[in-house]
């Protein structure tokens, strides 16, 4: 789907207020000579949520800058994807007085909007490549506590889990991975069933982690809040991985939460599980399920038509770390997927009736 570009993708009203009282455009002798020696970024994400990192680093400050003012002029008519993606503010200082607030858009043509140019500008690939960067570098690191881990297990046997409870030790690998080389900034999310999950503890966030040693690759998801990227492994840090886990205890994995969301015709609605003995008793039959090949035409067309059938969303973890989420439609026909493996099953009585129990 495709529309013609609106003026920064915002409402006018909004954005001629905004440029309003500006006065004239900023241009090669006006604020774009500065040298601001800061840049506070705040991020919107299109989950609704907000982070605002700043970055004091003056050589990235002043090279994003730069490329900033080089941006060439949005075309006139231009097609743009209707695509949804993070919007910035960049707010660029210099010894504590403001020269320039941005409004960088990674969605539809990438408009950037300068307060004080009524027209906008281009993002172009070297643009997006610095503003990771700088948000990047204005991410602080971690504080760890201690490390959650699982080991992904053969096909068919549960996860299996270790919990690392010296601060020093879960903080000497967060470290290394810090120290590998950056493969893509910002990119906290591995695709694929990994070899290890991990999750660091800190006293105010739990960081995500997720090896793949298959293609040499790690991730740390910080959530902008702390250092997020895509590193590539070393035999170092593979020495230390497993130096690490040997002194671990792994045990077979034992959800400590669960969530549920249902969703039939139109209506969606979700649950925390909070009974422990009932969350036990439903995972540890799921992992006791016989492995099935997928129904073909599951959901059938002739349920869609009528909205008939009810779909559940079950999630278990363990410390945070991601044990098991399944996928679950009962109508005409009856489907049962652990979506984190891409394995069908074969439901009998027994499970329906924990399902049944579980949605009340």
């Amino acid at each position: 789907m495709w529309m013609k570009k609106s003026v920064a993708l915002l409402p006018g009203l909004l954005l001629l207020a905004w440029l309003s009282g500006c006065g004239t455009a900023s241009g090669p002798g006006n604020a774009s000579s500065g040298k601001p020696d800061r840049v506070s970024i705040q991020i919107d994400e299109v989950t609704g949520t907000k982070q605002v990192v700043t970055l004091t680093v003056a050589g990235l400050v002043q090279q994003l800058y730069a490329t900033m003012y080089a941006l060439p002029q949005m075309p006139d008519n231009q097609p743009c994807p209707a695509n949804l993606g993070p919007h910035y503010t960049l707010t660029f200082s210099q010894g504590g007085k403001t020269l320039v607030t941005v409004i960088a858009m990674r969605d539809g043509c990438g408009p950037v909007s300068l307060k004080g140019e009524t027209r906008d500008r281009q993002a172009t690939t070297n643009f997006w490549a610095q503003l990771d960067q700088a948000i990047y570098h204005a991410s602080t690191p971690a504080s760890v506590q201690w490390l959650a881990v699982m080991r992904m297990p053969q096909t068919g046997q549960p996860p299996l889990t270790a919990r690392i409870s010296s601060a020093t030790t879960a903080q000497r690998l967060y470290n290394a991975i810090l120290a590998l080389p950056l493969t893509s900034l910002n990119k906290g999310n591995l695709e694929g069933v990994p070899e290890y999950q991990l999750v660091f503890h800190a006293a105010d966030q739990e960081i995500p982690s997720v090896i793949d040693t298959q293609h040499n690759l790690i991730s740390l998801n910080g959530n902008v809040h702390t250092r997020t990227g895509l590193y590539t492994l070393s035999d170092q840090f593979k020495r230390l991985l497993e130096e690490t886990l040997a002194g671990a205890t792994f045990a077979p994995a034992r959800p400590d939460a669960a969530t549920l969301t249902i969703q039939k015709r139109d209506v969606t609605s979700a649950q925390i599980m909070k009974d422990m003995t009932f969350l036990e008793q439903f995972y540890t039959k799921f992992t006791t399920l016989q492995p099935a090949q997928p129904p073909q035409g599951c959901p059938s067309e002739a349920d869609k038509v009528a909205g008939k059938g009810t779909f559940y969303d079950f999630r278990f973890s363990q410390w945070s770390l991601p044990l098991l989420q399944a996928e679950v439609y009962e109508g005409s026909c009856k489907l049962i997927e652990n979506t984190s493996t891409g394995q069908y099953y074969q439901g009998d009585q027994e499970f329906w009736n924990i399902v049944h129990r579980a949605a009340g």
